[in-house]
Protein backbone atom coordinates (compact mmCIF):
# COMPACT_ATOMS: atom_id res chain seq x y z
CA UNK A 1 0.00 0.00 0.00
CA UNK A 2 2.82 2.42 0.86
CA UNK A 3 4.56 1.68 -2.44
CA UNK A 4 1.32 2.42 -4.30
CA UNK A 5 0.84 5.68 -2.39
CA UNK A 6 4.34 6.78 -3.40
CA UNK A 7 3.34 6.47 -7.07
CA UNK A 8 -0.07 8.10 -6.80
CA UNK A 9 -0.82 11.73 -5.84
CA UNK A 10 -3.22 12.48 -2.98
CA UNK A 11 -4.45 15.71 -1.37
CA UNK A 12 -1.74 17.72 0.42
CA UNK A 13 0.99 15.26 -0.69
CA UNK A 14 3.17 18.20 -1.73
CA UNK A 15 3.33 19.20 1.93
CA UNK A 16 3.05 15.87 3.77
CA UNK A 17 5.43 13.98 1.47
CA UNK A 18 7.45 16.52 -0.51
CA UNK A 19 7.67 18.80 2.57
CA UNK A 20 6.85 21.95 0.60
CA UNK A 21 6.94 24.72 3.20
CA UNK A 22 4.91 27.34 1.33
CA UNK A 23 1.23 26.67 2.01
CA UNK A 24 -1.31 28.62 -0.02
CA UNK A 25 -4.88 29.50 0.96
CA UNK A 26 -7.55 26.97 -0.03
CA UNK A 27 -9.29 27.58 -3.35
CA UNK A 28 -12.53 28.75 -1.73
CA UNK A 29 -10.60 31.42 0.18
CA UNK A 30 -8.72 32.51 -2.92
CA UNK A 31 -12.04 32.88 -4.75
CA UNK A 32 -13.64 34.81 -1.90
CA UNK A 33 -11.35 35.86 0.98
CA UNK A 34 -14.07 37.79 2.85
CA UNK A 35 -15.45 36.18 6.00
CA UNK A 36 -17.78 37.15 8.79
CA UNK A 37 -15.61 36.99 11.94
CA UNK A 38 -18.14 38.59 14.29
CA UNK A 39 -18.38 35.27 16.15
CA UNK A 40 -14.64 35.49 16.91
CA UNK A 41 -14.01 39.21 17.52
CA UNK A 42 -16.18 41.56 19.52
CA UNK A 43 -17.49 44.56 17.60
CA UNK A 44 -15.70 47.88 18.06
CA UNK A 45 -16.21 51.46 16.91
CA UNK A 46 -13.86 50.84 14.00
CA UNK A 47 -15.36 47.57 12.72
CA UNK A 48 -18.00 44.94 13.40
CA UNK A 49 -15.79 42.33 11.66
CA UNK A 50 -18.64 41.07 9.49
CA UNK A 51 -16.75 41.39 6.19
CA UNK A 52 -13.04 40.78 6.76
CA UNK A 53 -10.47 40.02 4.08
CA UNK A 54 -8.74 37.25 6.01
CA UNK A 55 -5.86 37.01 3.50
CA UNK A 56 -4.87 40.66 3.08
CA UNK A 57 -6.68 42.37 5.94
CA UNK A 58 -6.54 40.16 9.02
CA UNK A 59 -7.55 42.26 12.09
CA UNK A 60 -4.67 43.32 14.31
CA UNK A 61 -6.14 45.28 17.21
CA UNK A 62 -9.13 43.20 18.25
CA UNK A 63 -11.11 42.41 21.35
CA UNK A 64 -11.04 38.63 21.70
CA UNK A 65 -10.72 35.91 24.34
CA UNK A 66 -7.85 34.33 22.40
CA UNK A 67 -4.25 35.06 23.32
CA UNK A 68 -1.60 35.94 20.75
CA UNK A 69 -0.50 32.37 19.95
CA UNK A 70 -4.10 31.12 19.77
CA UNK A 71 -4.99 33.99 17.44
CA UNK A 72 -2.05 33.10 15.19
CA UNK A 73 -3.21 29.46 15.15
CA UNK A 74 -6.77 30.52 14.24
CA UNK A 75 -5.48 32.66 11.38
CA UNK A 76 -3.43 29.76 10.10
CA UNK A 77 -6.42 27.40 10.22
CA UNK A 78 -8.71 29.77 8.34
CA UNK A 79 -6.27 30.98 5.69
CA UNK A 80 -4.14 27.93 4.77
CA UNK A 81 -4.85 24.60 3.05
CA UNK A 82 -2.89 22.85 5.80
CA UNK A 83 -2.42 23.99 9.39
CA UNK A 84 -0.55 22.15 12.13
CA UNK A 85 -1.32 23.45 15.61
CA UNK A 86 0.63 21.88 18.43
CA UNK A 87 1.23 22.58 22.08
CA UNK A 88 1.24 20.97 25.54
CA UNK A 89 -2.04 20.11 27.31
CA UNK A 90 -4.03 23.10 28.47
CA UNK A 91 -2.81 25.55 25.83
CA UNK A 92 -6.19 25.73 24.08
CA UNK A 93 -5.82 23.55 21.00
CA UNK A 94 -9.36 22.18 21.33
CA UNK A 95 -10.74 25.63 22.06
CA UNK A 96 -9.05 27.21 19.03
CA UNK A 97 -10.34 24.35 16.86
CA UNK A 98 -13.90 24.95 18.04
CA UNK A 99 -13.57 28.70 17.40
CA UNK A 100 -12.35 27.96 13.85
CA UNK A 101 -15.25 25.58 13.26
CA UNK A 102 -17.67 28.20 14.58
CA UNK A 103 -16.31 30.75 12.11
CA UNK A 104 -16.59 28.27 9.24
CA UNK A 105 -20.14 27.31 10.21
CA UNK A 106 -21.20 30.97 10.39
CA UNK A 107 -19.92 31.48 6.85
CA UNK A 108 -21.48 28.41 5.27
CA UNK A 109 -23.84 28.99 2.39
CA UNK A 110 -26.55 26.78 0.96
CA UNK A 111 -24.98 23.97 -1.06
CA UNK A 112 -21.61 24.08 0.73
CA UNK A 113 -20.11 20.67 1.60
CA UNK A 114 -20.19 19.57 5.24
CA UNK A 115 -17.34 20.17 7.65
CA UNK A 116 -15.68 16.86 8.50
CA UNK A 117 -13.89 16.57 11.85
CA UNK A 118 -11.61 13.59 12.53
CA UNK A 119 -9.63 12.93 15.71
CA UNK A 120 -7.05 10.38 16.74
CA UNK A 121 -9.15 9.12 19.66
CA UNK A 122 -12.86 8.86 20.44
CA UNK A 123 -12.32 10.86 23.62
CA UNK A 124 -10.73 13.76 21.72
CA UNK A 125 -13.60 13.78 19.22
CA UNK A 126 -16.24 13.77 21.97
CA UNK A 127 -14.43 16.59 23.76
CA UNK A 128 -14.33 18.76 20.63
CA UNK A 129 -17.95 18.02 19.72
CA UNK A 130 -19.10 19.12 23.19
CA UNK A 131 -17.58 22.52 22.37
CA UNK A 132 -19.21 22.52 18.94
CA UNK A 133 -22.63 21.60 20.38
CA UNK A 134 -22.76 24.98 22.16
CA UNK A 135 -23.14 26.87 18.86
CA UNK A 136 -24.15 24.09 16.41
CA UNK A 137 -26.38 21.37 17.88
CA UNK A 138 -27.21 19.80 14.50
CA UNK A 139 -24.08 17.72 13.96
CA UNK A 140 -23.74 14.00 13.31
CA UNK A 141 -21.26 11.89 15.27
CA UNK A 142 -20.12 8.87 13.22
CA UNK A 143 -19.00 5.70 14.98
CA UNK A 144 -20.53 3.93 17.94
CA UNK A 145 -17.74 4.25 20.50
CA UNK A 146 -18.69 7.55 22.04
CA UNK A 147 -18.27 7.56 25.82
CA UNK A 148 -20.38 10.69 26.16
CA UNK A 149 -23.74 9.98 27.79
CA UNK A 150 -25.81 13.02 26.82
CA UNK A 151 -24.93 15.73 24.28
CA UNK A 152 -22.72 13.78 21.87
CA UNK A 153 -24.40 10.42 22.46
CA UNK A 154 -27.71 11.90 21.34
CA UNK A 155 -26.14 13.01 18.05
CA UNK A 156 -24.66 9.69 16.95
CA UNK A 157 -25.89 8.56 13.54
CA UNK A 158 -27.86 5.72 15.14
CA UNK A 159 -29.56 8.00 17.69
CA UNK A 160 -30.48 10.59 15.05
CA UNK A 161 -31.93 7.94 12.73
CA UNK A 162 -33.96 6.47 15.59
CA UNK A 163 -35.35 9.90 16.48
CA UNK A 164 -36.44 10.49 12.87
CA UNK A 165 -38.30 7.21 12.44
CA UNK A 166 -41.88 7.67 11.24
CA UNK A 167 -44.40 5.85 13.46
CA UNK A 168 -46.38 3.11 11.68
CA UNK A 169 -49.70 4.14 10.19
CA UNK A 170 -52.76 2.44 11.64
CA UNK A 171 -54.03 -0.22 9.25
CA UNK A 172 -50.76 -0.24 7.31
CA UNK A 173 -50.10 -3.43 5.31
CA UNK A 174 -46.33 -3.16 5.61
CA UNK A 175 -45.90 -5.61 8.50
CA UNK A 176 -48.21 -8.28 7.03
CA UNK A 177 -46.46 -7.89 3.69
CA UNK A 178 -43.03 -8.35 5.29
CA UNK A 179 -44.27 -11.47 7.14
CA UNK A 180 -45.69 -12.87 3.90
CA UNK A 181 -42.42 -12.19 2.11
CA UNK A 182 -40.40 -14.00 4.79
CA UNK A 183 -42.80 -16.96 4.63
CA UNK A 184 -42.26 -17.13 0.88
CA UNK A 185 -38.48 -16.98 1.37
CA UNK A 186 -38.63 -19.95 3.74
CA UNK A 187 -40.82 -21.89 1.30
CA UNK A 188 -38.46 -21.16 -1.58
CA UNK A 189 -35.46 -22.25 0.48
CA UNK A 190 -37.21 -25.52 1.32
CA UNK A 191 -38.17 -26.15 -2.31
CA UNK A 192 -34.69 -25.43 -3.61
CA UNK A 193 -32.84 -27.43 -0.94
CA UNK A 194 -32.78 -30.62 -3.08
CA UNK A 195 -30.88 -28.68 -5.75
CA UNK A 196 -27.88 -28.07 -3.52
CA UNK A 197 -24.53 -28.90 -5.04
CA UNK A 198 -23.23 -32.39 -4.34
CA UNK A 199 -26.61 -34.05 -4.03
CA UNK A 200 -27.73 -36.84 -6.37
CA UNK A 201 -30.59 -36.75 -8.91
CA UNK A 202 -33.97 -35.61 -7.64
CA UNK A 203 -36.28 -38.36 -6.49
CA UNK A 204 -39.52 -38.80 -8.46
CA UNK A 205 -41.44 -38.92 -5.16
CA UNK A 206 -40.50 -35.26 -4.61
CA UNK A 207 -42.13 -34.24 -7.88
CA UNK A 208 -45.22 -36.25 -6.95
CA UNK A 209 -45.43 -34.59 -3.54
CA UNK A 210 -45.24 -31.19 -5.22
CA UNK A 211 -48.03 -32.10 -7.63
CA UNK A 212 -45.74 -32.01 -10.65
CA UNK A 213 -46.29 -35.72 -11.38
CA UNK A 214 -49.43 -37.82 -11.12
CA UNK A 215 -49.30 -41.09 -9.12
CA UNK A 216 -49.41 -43.06 -12.40
CA UNK A 217 -46.51 -41.11 -13.83
CA UNK A 218 -44.54 -41.63 -10.63
CA UNK A 219 -45.21 -45.38 -10.64
CA UNK A 220 -44.19 -45.55 -14.31
CA UNK A 221 -40.85 -43.91 -13.53
CA UNK A 222 -40.26 -46.28 -10.61
CA UNK A 223 -41.04 -49.39 -12.72
CA UNK A 224 -38.81 -48.10 -15.49
CA UNK A 225 -35.94 -47.54 -13.09
CA UNK A 226 -36.19 -51.12 -11.81
CA UNK A 227 -35.92 -52.47 -15.36
CA UNK A 228 -32.76 -50.48 -16.16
Amino acid sequence: ALQKIMREPFPLSEHLVAVQSEVKPPVYVQDNPYMDLSSVFAASKESNHENVDIVRGWPTSVNTELDESQLAALRRILTKRLAIVQGPPGTGKTHVSSVAIKALVNNMASGDPPIVVACQTNHALDQLLRHVAVFEPDFIRLGGRSKDQDVVKNRTLYAVRESMKIPPIAGCWKKPAIKRMKDLERTMTLLLSPLEAGKGPLDHKLFQSLGLLTPDQSDSLERGALEW
